[in-house]
């Protein structure tokens, strides 16, 4: 399988307004897209224990997550995520950075 394009999905808990089920709708969406080869990273900044518990009960293995806790800007989270995307499945053709406000 040749890797088109990484599609990273940022989350962020820190302003304490956590929407778990606009999240799971929005990359519901993404991977229903009819796209071939594309991978899904959920990129998750400083979301709480049971957002990121439910994110994994409805997703499990059909994403990938990139967690942290630090107060990082969403350019080094973005790009984190994409070095561990390649890290694990190797290069992509594209990737695509799409907001938690985007469905």
């Amino acid at each position: 399988m040749k890797n088109k394009m990484l599609v990273v999905y940022n989350t962020c808990g820190f302003s304490g307004r956590e929407s778990v089920d606009w999240y799971i709708r929005c990359v519901e969406n993404i991977l229903n897209q009819d796209f071939e080869d594309f991978r899904v990273v959920i990129s998750s900044v400083g979301n709480s224990v049971p957002v990121i518990k439910k994110l994994f009960s409805v997703f499990g293995k059909r994403v990938s997550y990139n967690l942290t806790s630090d107060h990082l800007t969403v350019n080094q989270t973005f790009n984190h995520a994409v070095q561990k995307g390649v890290e694990g499945f190797g290069e992509f053709d594209s990737y695509l950075y799409v907001d938690s406000g985007i469905d």
